[in-house]
């Protein structure tokens, strides 16, 4: 799927996968970057090395940090010290060790629809109403120079980590009607527990309707549904905003009988 997106953005960037910056040259500025053999001219450059919960404050106070580096809590999302939880201080949001509810194992989810969920279970457990964090899925979208690329659950790399037997299907569809003008190409990758043909991730590359996709399969992997279930159910249909058939139903097919 990776290679789609790069495939894509050739046109625009220059992708030097696996090689190091060696210098950032210049005298009163930025003036080349040294990559390998490679010297680029550049007038900005821009590091982006991912994200880390900031957690300083609570490794100070003693708060314990989980083994993803974000804050250790239960279910109520409130703060673990020594043996026991406090009662009424909570922690939300980035800085959170949260479940993943695939690989059961702790991970972070540092997205802002995470933290919107954890408020609300905050503020119920405030109002004195039981309220508790479920093991999430962290279903994401992006668009990048008008690609849409989305992402829920475990990676085929996620699955082989915690060893967890799959089959994939791919699909590659139009997202209307081929007869109807305006379609945009979609792909659709699945991801099923072997044994059983559970779903358990998906990613979806369109420069259309790629998050409503996204956000359908996410609650599929909730509910445990399988490749027969996408397969076997009523979708709805008009040529000028679907296929009759749709990307992601093939995709499962493809997945079983792979």
């Amino acid at each position: 799927m990776a290679s789609i997106i790069n495939k894509y953005l050739d046109d625009d960037l220059i992708f030097l996968l696996g090689t190091t910056v060696d210098a950032i040259q210049g005298s009163q500025h930025v003036e080349s970057v040294k990559a390998g053999v490679d010297e680029f001219p550049a007038d900005i450059v821009l590091v982006s090395a991912g994200m880390r919960p900031n957690v300083d404050i609570s490794r100070k106070a003693g708060i314990e940090i989980g083994e993803s580096g974000g804050i250790v809590t239960d279910l109520s999302l409130r703060v673990k010290k020594g043996s026991s939880y406090f009662e009424n201080v909570f922690a939300l949001g980035d800085c959170v060790e949260v479940i993943d509810a695939v690989t059961c194992r702790p991970r972070l989810s540092l997205l802002a629809s995470t933290a919107l969920i954890q408020a609300r279970v905050v503020a119920r457990k405030i109002l004195g109403e039981p309220s508790y964090y479920e093991p999430c899925l962290s279903p994401s979208v992006a668009n990048i120079l008008g690609l849409q690329v989305g992402s829920v659950g475990a990676t085929s790399e996620v699955a082989g980590k915690y060893g967890i037997p799959i089959k994939v299907g791919k699909s590659v569809k139009q997202t209307k009607a081929r007869f109807f003008p305006g379609g945009k190409a979609i792909t659709a990758k699945l991801i099923f527990e072997a044994s059983r043909d559970k779903l358990i991730g998906a990613q979806i590359i369109s420069q259309e309707s790629v998050a409503e996709r996204i956000n359908e399969l996410t609650l599929g992997i909730k509910a445990g549904i399988t490749a027969k279930d996408i397969w076997m159910r009523e979708r709805c249909f008009d040529p000028s905003l679907t296929m009759v058939e749709d990307v992601i139903v093939d995709a499962a097919i493809n997945a079983v009988q792979s």
